[in-house]
């Protein structure tokens, strides 16, 4: 008869532990099964909001395309260098980045699709939920059930506004 009498503690305390089991699981376990990110990216590091052209990728490639925007209103007495763009390709295996040249970048296969062909995507964080990335100044590369900051290199600004992803790298 004891035993009949000990279910509701029994149950009292099981049921917490399971569910803290639960969000473990549900938080770690999609980390060991799934393929880490095999795309590494362009992204590039300055003011882009000074300058009169853009970086896009056309058929595949970096290209610099010129607008005619009214640029009268900016104090263009700058240092040319906090005005430079400065190009990087990330290695996601290691999670480092090393500078290039615009030509260099020019000589990339790039996919400018929001996600990798392996399915991940590069994103701040800020907006990522409960289990989620929560610092909008980093930058997190996600996708398949798991999230990772990244270590990136920025330019003269080093603050979030300084990143500007351009490309998944396909070859």
């Amino acid at each position: 008869m004891k035993s009949k009498e000990n279910i509701p503690l029994i149950i009292g305390i099981a049921l917490p532990i399971l569910m803290i089991v639960f969000v473990a699981a549900s938080i770690y376990l999609p980390r060991l099964f799934a393929e880490p990110p095999q795309y590494d990216f362009l992204y590039s590091s300055g003011d882009n909001y000074r300058l009169d052209y853009d970086y896009e990728v056309v058929d595949g490639r970096l290209m610099k395309i010129y607008n005619h925007t009214d640029r009268s209103a900016i104090d263009l007495d700058l240092l040319e260098d906090e005005r430079e763009i400065r190009f990087y390709v990330h290695d996601v295996e290691d999670d480092e980045s090393r500078k290039i040249s615009f030509e260099e970048a020019g000589d990339l296969i790039l996919d400018d699709s929001e996600k990798s062909p392996d399915g991940y995507e590069v994103k701040r964080g800020g907006g990522g939920g409960m289990f989620g990335p929560s610092n909008y100044n980093n930058v997190y590369i996600s996708g398949h059930g798991l999230s990772r900051e990244l270590d990136l290199e920025y330019g003269i600004n080093n603050y979030y506004r300084d990143f500007t992803f351009i490309a998944w790298i396909t070859e």
